[in-house]
């Protein structure tokens, strides 16, 4: 009741300023002009009445609600950079030049003069140690204890005896642990960028459309996101626009009434009462003038 009251009230405002406007200019209001002048009251009633906090409170949103600062492509390619950042701390570029001194070491090329320790897979195992003598295809004379087989060394230790398989052992070896290296980054990547786009979306005011985390992948979509401002901003605009609905067919009620209207129903339109016509009296005088000078105490 206390609600219409106010809006009747303000209604009323508007209508005698509007009066005083149109006997100034010594003009009567026509209904489309009414009808201009009923959409700015109740504009101005909706503008006035709305209360964007409020209703960032009943959609659960901290205020105040301001656009985000980053795109969503932008938030993806910031997560991505901090998770392989810190993917890049833990597994850092030095382990790859780690492994490339162990490939050097591991896959030495041996010559005749060098001191060696070679292992024959020949069972019982055994161990020769030694400055090695001769070098060939079938065998390798190292020490004192005479000739290993070629055929019982490992790859490995074959390598060392060439210096194209060693070439190639040590290439392999430090792709192999350039690869390893990939996959742990990757891995660490994986686990932390989830948890890393989420906080970054929802700091610069971002939401998700379905809560639900279990999919992760359709939970950070791009689809699943809108930021808080551009739902703030959609749902004041429906409830402006219900309240306009509202409120604007008593708006008109009570400018017509306030202008001396009333609802032709025959007609199906709005009619001004004390205007039957608008034919010349004496003096060239119409009766709408003739009202406006009583109105006027002429």
């Amino acid at each position: 009741m206390k609600h219409s009251i106010v809006f009747k009230s303000f209604i009323r405002l508007m209508a005698l300023t509007a009066v005083g406007a149109f006997l100034h200019a010594e003009d009567v209001l026509t209904p489309e002009q009414i009808e201009t002048l009923a959409d700015r009251c109740v504009t101005a009633i909706v503008r006035k009445e709305l209360d964007l906090r409020d209703l960032a409170t009943d959609l659960k949103f901290d205020w105040p609600v301001t656009p985000p600062a980053y795109t969503f492509t932008d938030h993806q390619e910031r997560a991505t950079a901090q998770a392989m950042a810190a993917a890049k701390e833990k597994y850092p570029d030095s382990l790859l030049e780690e492994a490339k001194a162990e490939a050097e070491k591991r896959y030495s090329v041996l010559k005749v003069g060098d001191t060696a320790k070679l292992v024959s897979n020949r069972q019982p195992v055994r161990v020769y140690e030694g400055r090695i003598h001769a070098i060939t295809d079938q065998f390798i004379r190292i020490g004192l204890t005479g000739n290993v087989s070629t055929k019982d060394l490992d790859v490995d230790t074959l390598a060392r005896f060439s210096e194209e398989r060693s070439k190639e052992r040590k290439a392999w070896f430090i792709k192999q642990a350039s690869e390893k290296m990939e996959i742990n980054r990757q891995a660490m990547i994986d686990e932390l960028w989830p948890d890393i786009m989420e906080k970054s979306l929802l700091e610069d005011g971002y939401a998700p459309i379905n809560k639900e985390k279990k999919k992760v992948k359709l939970y950070l979509a791009q689809g699943n996101w809108l930021n808080k401002s551009a739902i703030l901003q959609e749902k004041a605009m429906a409830l402006k626009k219900e309240m306009y609905q509202d409120k604007i067919s008593e708006a008109r009620e009570n400018l017509y009434g306030s202008f001396g209207y009333e609802y032709d129903r025959m007609m199906g339109r709005w009619r001004l009462t004390n205007h039957v016509h608008d034919l010349p009296l004496s003096g060239g005088v119409t009766l709408e003038r003739s009202l406006l000078e009583k109105l006027k105490g002429r």
